[in-house]
């Protein structure tokens, strides 16, 4: 159930509210949709924003926690303010239970709600709560500051005060309310007082709050920069200073009615009505998206959302005015008055507007149709399928402001009295518009309830004012030419009494007549047949400038629209307009032109063999190869252009470099395969020799393990980087003399010692003192210190070295430098043949894959790849054992039960000797058979799963000390072998290739129906640094 605020005090115990139950409680009935945040904010003195939010489901969420200071209970559904909690609330803003964890303005905003609600409780607040007041005078009146209407400025600044402060209300969800009341209203500030629900509180504080001008209105300082003031005069209050927003009575005259309310705005609405079809009771009418904020109507006038929301505000609020409070009605008339008799007409009401909504961005209005003689007509006429536009009557003020090259009026304050019916068509816009323009050229004359045109003496008037006659003679001089024998502001009551007679004479109108009627018709029709006149001058333009398109009769009708549709303003920009245009559509014709002719741009196009799998044209044969090994099991697709291991990097390369060299050979097979209509005979040893590099690359251990990589020259150089340091970089120290003093620091001649190299003896030597028990060493700043034995002040001698990088100041510095290193390496031949008889199947399309060369083939190349892999390994090998105590230990694999922790450890040691070198161990290298002995060990395992499996890679089978494990069986079964990827370098000068067939003989000479093929490869080996691998013995 929705939560409500009670106006009642509760006089509980404080201590007896269970302050987390209150939260929890809140917390719940926000999350169901019962409390509002403005209600949760009447229960605490301070809610942070943070504290609402939502969960994963997206449910609303309060964190009650993170609320303070309660000064309400709930009960049911019903919040209740607490008098003790009140005060405790006051006590705790006072620091009796110490400083609350509250922003500074938090803190100020709770002291003045808590003076409100001790204002409520009818009680004296404490001091503790009290604000430094303001002693101020009566500042500086309005008029002083502003040009225009008094009463209009006030309201725009009370307006604008209302939006800015404007938040849900707790008293009722779902309106809003501000908070506070303007009393008074200054040049540079206003006094507000605080809103309260309780008509008979006395409210005896006010602020004074400063506010600055903008071109977009009024802003106001925040909240926390209000100061409490205590007034030297009698405030008035706003309702004194403001008039009623109510339309003025009809008699009264233009000039004070314009001054009070501003210009008046009329808008013709090309939204039409729906109206329902009820039996029986006054008929509901509505128009929705009569008014559009934020957009320039064609009319070029733009409404903002700020405007729009206040004015439909206050004819709502007029709208739910009760009788006794002078209730505003917004009336709708058929036709608008400023069409018939200047004047509104009560027997031409046939709409009384009821509502009026906007929701952002449209506004919308409903009521009833009134069962008039006039109102049954609009039935009628609605029942007929005629569409019945609304044409809006208001008034307000607006500015010119330029946007884009063009003047737009756009409305700054703008009070609606009501929405007329005409039979006149809108405009085709979202909100079109018909608007009129008041003499002087002002685009839109604001329509007050009268529909009197600015400045024009209306009906009625029993003398035409001299001064209003010298106005309009003024605004339009062409129709009085010849009636003017003098100036006109030195004619006296004489003269223009005669001039007016001549004036009369002239429009064909006795004493009688209304002059002002018959002038403003005369403005009128001039006015009329100069736009007509323009109007007319453009149209000419515009079928001069385009009676010559080329673009076809539907096009050339779209373009003449599009010039009609910018509105020029003469001939000149009629011109403008249809070259700039012109461009547009012959762009637009040569496109249409070309699509029709088939042309829908660039592609670039290319064999679907490239653009789908990324296989050479070319390569043609090795697809066909490879689809036929898939389909046998036989092998896998290797997509050159997204290599995902170190393998297949290599594989790409080597797929690179063949292709270069054999490019020629491979185009012919492919065409071969192409034009071939019996493929019995087919020839294609390129093709598959890429197919077996595409194969058996991503397969090659080594290149897992080591650097592999092709080259195009040979002899090549293997490049690598080697630190060498020069003399005087590392340096021994012998028998250096130091003083102890026990249990604290003695500071050595140099720092940055070498661990392990420091050896402290007795003076003269004869005792060799042990390190860690003795004494203690800081290797980083060169100290030593005597902890046991060595007495106090004793003599010793130590000896040790150092790095010299921390000489001191003003001491040269040591040079140290990074080589780069090379070795020649020369590439030689692989080369393994074999003979293959006719009685074997040989190369065809149906069968390949199973061909036997094919298979002999791959055989050949897979034993050369694997004596590769072999010769890379013992290299390796080699490199290790030629280092000095290079060897992590002794592993005995025939103990019972095996020992792997030992394996493991040793292989740590081996690990470590290589990282103490500053070069970064990459992998560990076993046999099979050893790999397989070490997937047993129970720490080589993870939840029951093989590491083997966790990668596919080739030779790869878990990892051993971080370091991932590769197995061979290209390798010693009596060594593990530790290595940094670059101990070994492996360059290909020429990939693989197949040579044949080449006929076979006996040793006679005669013919043997067999061919020979064999298989090369041009390939080189280095280490060049051996320092790079490690190894542990395995007996």
């Amino acid at each position: 159930m929705a939560l409500k605020i009670s106006n009642e005090i509760s006089d509980r115990a404080w201590g007896d509210v269970d302050k987390s139950a209150l939260g929890r409680r809140l917390a719940e009935a926000y999350a169901a949709g019962d409390a509002t945040k403005a209600q949760i904010r009447f229960v605490y003195l301070y809610v942070p924003d943070e504290a609402f939010g939502e969960d994963a489901d997206g449910k609303p969420t309060f964190a009650h926690s993170k609320a303070k200071l309660p000064v309400a209970e709930v009960s049911g559904d019903t919040i209740t303010l607490n008098r003790n909690g009140i005060h405790a609330a006051a006590g705790a803003l006072a620091g009796a239970r110490g400083e609350p964890d509250m922003p500074a303005n938090a803190m100020t905003a709770a002291r003045r709600r808590l003076r409100g609600l001790y204002r409520k409780l009818r009680e004296t607040p404490p001091d503790s709560l009290k604000e430094t007041l303001m002693t101020i005078e009566r500042g500086k009146p309005i008029e002083e500051m502003v040009k225009g209407s008094l009463e209009t400025t006030r309201d725009e600044i009370a307006a604008a005060f209302e939006a800015q402060f404007r938040e849900p209300s707790p008293f009722a969800p779902g309106d809003e309310y501000t908070p506070y009341v303007i009393v008074d209203t200054f040049a540079d500030a206003v006094i507000v007082k605080a809103w309260s629900p309780d008509d008979e509180l006395s409210p005896d504080e006010f602020y004074r709050v400063t506010y600055t001008q903008t071109a977009d209105g009024y802003v106001f300082a925040d909240e926390a920069e209000w100061q409490v003031v205590e007034l030297t005069y009698q405030p008035q209050t706003q309702e004194q200073q403001s008039p009623s927003p109510q339309p003025s009575p009809i008699g009264e005259g233009v000039g004070e009615a314009k001054r009070r309310r501003g210009k008046r705005i009329v808008e013709r609405l090309a939204t039409g009505m729906m109206m329902d079809e009820a039996a029986d009771g006054p008929r509901t009418i509505r128009a929705d998206r009569v008014m559009t904020a934020n957009v320039v109507n064609g009319n070029d006038r733009r409404y903002p959302a700020r405007v729009l929301r206040e004015a439909v505000d206050r004819m709502r609020t007029h709208l739910n005015e009760s009788a006794g409070q002078g209730r505003m009605q917004y009336l709708g008339e058929v036709d608008h008055p400023s069409d018939k008799s200047g004047r509104p007409n009560m027997l031409d009401v046939v709409v009384k507007w009821d509502s009026v909504d906007f929701d952002g961005e449209h506004v919308s209005v409903a009521g009833h149709l009134l069962e008039t003689a006039k109102g049954r007509d609009i039935q009628a006429l609605a029942r007929g399928g005629v569409r019945i536009p609304l044409s809006m009557r208001g008034y307000g003020d607006s500015r010119i402001v330029k946007e884009g090259g063009r003047e737009i009026e756009e409305v700054t304050r703008l009070e609606i009295t009501g929405f007329d019916l005409v039979l006149e068509p809108g405009f085709e816009d979202a909100v079109p518009i018909i608007e009129r323009r008041e003499e002087g050229g002002h685009v839109g004359s604001p329509q007050r309830e009268e529909g009197a045109h600015a400045g024009a003496p209306r009906r009625g008037d029993e003398e035409m004012d001299p001064e209003k006659l010298k106005e309009v003679i003024k605004a339009n001089p062409e129709l009085f030419k010849g009636l003017l024998k003098e100036d006109l502001d030195r004619m006296g009551a004489e003269q223009m009494k005669a001039l007016e007679e001549s004036v009369r004479k002239l429009l064909g109108i006795d004493e009688q007549a209304d002059l002002g009627k018959a002038l403003t018709e005369a403005v009128e029709a001039k006015r009329t047949l100069d736009e007509q006149a323009k109007a007319k001058a453009i149209e000419e333009a515009i079928g001069a400038a385009t009676k010559d398109l080329p673009y076809g009769e539907k096009m050339n009708g779209l373009f003449v629209e599009s010039i009609r549709a910018a509105k020029p303003q003469d001939e000149k920009a009629v011109k403008a307009i249809v070259e700039a245009k012109r461009k547009e559509y012959d762009a637009l014709a040569a496109e249409a032109r070309l699509t029709a002719m088939g042309y829908r741009g660039v592609h670039v196009v290319g064999p679907v063999i490239e653009t789908e799998l990324g296989i050479p044209a070319y390569a043609r044969g090795m697809h066909e190869f490879t689809e036929a090994l898939l389909r046998t099991g036989q092998g896998s697709r290797f997509d050159a252009r997204k290599p995902k291991t170190i393998n297949e990097v290599f594989t790409a390369q080597m797929l690179e470099r063949f292709d270069k060299m054999h490019e020629a050979k491979l185009k012919q097979e492919a065409r071969l395969l192409e034009e071939a209509e019996q493929t019995t005979d087919l020839n294609l040893p390129y093709s598959v020799s890429r197919t077996i590099i595409a194969q058996m690359g991503p397969r090659l251990i080594a290149a897992s393990v080591f650097d592999f990589a092709v080259t195009d020259q040979n002899p090549t150089r293997v490049f690598y980087e080697s630190y060498a340091a020069e003399t005087g970089t590392v340096v021994s120290v012998t028998n250096e003399s130091v003083v102890t003093d026990l249990n604290n620091w003695v500071q050595l001649a140099h720092n940055r010692l070498t661990p392990g190299t420091v050896v402290v003896t007795s003076s003269p030597a004869g005792t060799t003192y042990v390190e860690n028990t003795d004494y203690l060493i800081d290797y980083a700043n060169g100290r030593l210190m005597t902890i046991a034995t060595i007495s106090d002040g004793a003599t010793v001698l130590a000896n040790y070295q150092y790095t010299a990088i921390r000489k001191g100041e003003m001491q040269p510095i040591a040079r140290g430098k990074g080589q780069l290193t090379y070795k020649d390496m020369s590439c030689a031949a692989d080369r393994l043949a074999q003979q293959i008889s006719n009685e074997a199947v040989l190369f065809s399309r149906s069968q390949i894959g199973w061909d036997a060369t094919t298979r002999t083939l791959s055989m050949l190349i897979n034993q050369i790849q694997r004596k590769i892999d072999q010769g890379v390994f013992y290299l390796a090998l080699s490199a290790a054992l030629g280092v000095a105590s290079n060897s992590g230990g002794t592993w005995n694999s025939g103990a019972s039960p095996i020992d792997y922790a030992d394996l493991v450890k040793k292989i740590g040691v081996a690990r470590v000797k290589i990282t103490n070198r500053y070069y970064e161990p990459t992998a560990v290298v076993m046999s099979t058979t050893l790999s397989d002995t070490l997937a047993n060990w129970t720490g080589f395992s993870a939840a029951g799963a093989r590491p083997d499996q966790d990668l596919n890679a080739a030779g790869y089978v878990g990892r051993v000390k971080g370091l991932p494990v590769f197995e061979t069986t290209q390798f010693s079964d009596s060594y593990v072998l530790v290595v940094n990827r670059e101990l070994v370098a492996h360059r290909v000068f020429s990939p693989m290739a197949l040579k044949g067939p080449f006929p076979s003989y006996d040793s006679n000479g005669a013919l043997i129906a067999a061919d020979q093929w064999y298989a090369e490869e041009y390939n080189g080996t280095e280490a060049p640094v051996p320092e790079k691998g490690s190894y542990v013995v395995v007996q």
